[in-house]
């Protein structure tokens, strides 16, 4: 049965990444350059710590966003929305 469905599907299968993930929540969240470069930033240095593989990629995304926010936008208050907690 699986092997029918893989082989319909041409083996194209593959699992979601941070980046996607911090794509999806950038375009959500309507961010601008700024933090969208720093949420890069902060996800490529995600990479490099093996202690990190543990958590989910979507939550690792939206935390690079959030500490971007927090870092970037201080005076304003709340970094995350209502919306982008009932999205995320």
């Amino acid at each position: 049965m699986e092997v029918s469905i893989l082989e319909t599907l041409g083996f194209d299968l593959t699992f979601t990444t941070s980046l996607r993930m911090l794509e999806r929540y950038i375009m959500l969240a309507e961010c601008d350059a700024r933090i969208m470069a720093m949420s890069k930033y902060i996800l490529e240095l995600s990479l490099v710590e093996v202690r990190l593989n543990k958590w989910n990629q979507s939550l690792i995304a939206s935390a690079a966003i959030f500490v971007s926010k927090k870092i970037i936008l201080v005076q304003e208050g709340r970094p995350w929305s209502n919306f982008m907690s009932q999205q995320t």
